[in-house]
């Protein structure tokens, strides 16, 4: 069995791309990840919010809860230099997901 998003409707549904970079947040960095995947979203016509944060854990946290509330269907979360010491997506999203 095959699985096909081509000519699907996804109007209705809410999605956020969520750069979290310290650098892009600053200003001091242009995000080029986040942008690269509302251009792919757009390729399947999904369109999507933006929104950048610093890569600080509370920050995320706090910016996770937001799009929960706000009720999006789907947060891709990008950004940053990779995985390291400094990065806290990961706990970030655990402590406001329901696992």
């Amino acid at each position: 069995m095959s699985l096909s998003i081509v000519n699907k409707d996804f109007s209705d549904l809410k999605v956020t791309i969520l750069v979290t970079s310290d650098g892009v947040f600053e200003g001091k960095r242009q995000d080029q990840a986040g942008l690269a995947l509302i251009e792919k979203l757009r390729d399947f016509s999904i369109e999507s919010n933006y929104l950048v944060t610093s890569g600080k854990q509370e920050h995320l946290e706090d910016k996770l809860r937001l799009l929960i509330t706000e009720m999006n269907h789907l947060v891709l979360t990008v950004g940053g230099t990779g995985l390291d010491k400094y990065d806290r997506t990961v706990e970030a999203t655990r402590n406001v997901i329901d696992l």
